[in-house]
């Protein structure tokens, strides 16, 4: 396979403050294009269906130093169960995995996921991942230059896609409708999503059932080597490019990045695996949950991290939260994000998710 500059994997510190022993991006750098737009505007384009969601940028804002002090504190509270997380993902993909494994996190919340599940595979199965990362656009599927070039350079069997959790299992969908369309090309590519936390019960490989923050889902790039999400290819971008994204260079002073990953790490050779059943529950029933909470289906995020991108990228409507959690300190920034938007919070049972996030409906 001949590959153009714009087909090569990007690393850091030209692009992430990741290191490029922690992942390699198979991304094109749109650092320089103008991409984000307003809020409210980009919202009414997605839900009119006049613009794809992956087509631009949401404006990425740098958190006020009270929620930065706040998420500094729930990295604490949370890292001991994250930690436990990625362990026991880790020993599910090395069992699944016999003959070696190459990571291929999704852009963005799997790439610290993948960091960190890559580290534990090396400290406990002394199993030395390569790790990727990749994109994946909801009605587009994986990014097929990045899938040919894995597949060209790296057993095709041995790839094992990582996110950091499922909500409505989405994504896992379209990963596993897109290699069903493509099994010519792709025989050998395993359907397989891990991911740290699944309380919808739609992934095989998880470290928990429980709808688990993490922490990462707090601070957007400033968590994730400063890396933005990932958008189509550009009419400016060269030919035959990976799917593109920004490195938010003017956010360094703001970074937490390798903060987070090694608040997990540190404790990976102290906490035991979390315990997660053989077999996925029974998948959650997401357009009964959505009529119960009085929304449509696809204006619905649920779960503690879809909740927070709720409030941090799109309209919000309100948020609820089940009343098992209304103290929990996992939550106390989706109540500080709610109050500052002025956004409703009500106490309703939304199932296996601690909170779910409604975006408003701009077009009745």
């Amino acid at each position: 396979m001949t590959l153009t500059p714009s087909a090569i994997p990007l690393a850091g510190p030209e692009f992430s403050t990741f290191s490029p022993e922690q992942v390699q991006w198979l991304l094109t750098d749109y650092s320089h294009l103008d991409l984000e737009r307003p809020v409210r505007e980009r919202e009414a384009l997605i839900q009119s269906n006049t613009r794809h969601y992956a087509e631009d940028l949401p404006q990425e804002h740098l958190p006020e130093p009270d929620y930065l002090a706040l998420a500094d504190r729930i990295l604490i509270d949370c890292a001991s169960d994250v930690a436990a997380a990625v362990l026991s993902v880790a020993d599910q993909i090395a069992h699944a995995r016999p003959n070696g494994v190459v990571l291929v996190s999704l852009v963005r919340a799997g790439v610290p996921a993948g960091i960190w599940i890559r580290e534990a595979l090396r400290r406990r199965h002394g199993i030395s991942a390569p790790h990727y990362a990749i994109s994946i656009v909801k009605g587009h599927g994986l990014d097929p230059r990045a899938l040919d070039y894995l597949t060209a350079h790296e057993e095709a069997s041995s790839l094992m896609f990582v996110d950091g959790w499922t909500g409505k299992g989405s994504i896992l969908r379209a990963l596993r409708e897109y290699l069903g369309q493509h099994r010519n090309r792709y025989a050998s590519v395993p359907a397989d999503l891990a991911v740290l936390a699944d309380p919808g019960g739609f992934a095989s490989i998880t470290g928990t059932r429980e709808d688990l923050l993490i922490p990462t889902a707090m601070l957007n790039s400033t968590s994730c080597g400063l890396i933005s999400r990932t958008v189509l290819p550009h009419a400016s971008a060269p030919v035959r490019g990976f799917h593109g994204a920004k490195y938010y260079r003017k956010f360094a002073p703001w970074d937490r990045s390798q903060h987070s990953i090694n608040a997990v790490n540190r404790l990976l050779s102290i906490v035991a695996p979390s315990i997660t059943p053989n077999s996925p529950s029974r998948a959650t029933d997401i357009a009964g949950l959505a009529e119960r909470l009085g929304s449509r289906a696809e204006l619905m995020k649920p779960g503690v991290g879809e909740t927070t991108r709720v409030l941090q990228r799109r309209v919000p409507d309100h948020v609820a939260i089940h009343p098992e959690h209304v103290n929990s300190v996992r939550l106390e920034h989706i109540l500080v994000l709610a109050e500052s938007s002025g956004v409703p919070v009500s106490i309703v049972d939304t199932g296996p998710y601690a909170c779910v996030g409604i975006i408003e409906p701009l077009f009745r």
